[in-house]
């Protein structure tokens, strides 16, 4: 009940961002804000809540169907490496851009970053 403290570990508390909080919510932002209006968007658990305005905005685990944009955190879940990874290698999708964890990547984008993404996507 309401009196036995250990109910409190079961949820995560809402405590002030911590620097670090702060400067990924920064990071993500700005990738965020290059994305085109409209466009198609798979993005990592953390990421689909700031993009889930969209029309279309998918996550990663399940898939990245017709998405324009890919937005991967760092390191990427085990669910979500099976359909990131693959796009990246065979340069469906080229790395872009890369902030703090993130990285944005865009459908037949140059491919020049991507091999430098891959080897850290489990960093």
């Amino acid at each position: 009940g309401y009196g036995d403290h250990r109910d409190l570990h079961s949820f995560p508390t809402r405590r002030s961002a911590d620097p670090a909080d702060l400067a990924r919510r920064a990071d993500l932002a700005a990738l965020v804000a290059q994305l085109p209006a409209g466009a198609k968007v798979a993005g990592s658990e953390q990421v689909v809540p700031h993009v889930s305005g969209r029309e279309s905005a998918y996550t990663l685990r399940f898939g990245i169907y017709d998405a324009d944009y890919l937005i991967i955190q760092r390191p990427i879940r085990g669910d979500e490496r099976p359909f990131a990874e693959p796009a990246l290698r065979d340069g469906t999708f080229g790395a872009i851009d890369e902030r703090g964890s993130f990285v944005l990547a865009k459908r037949g984008a140059p491919t020049t970053s991507n091999a430098s993404v891959i080897a850290r996507l489990g960093q």
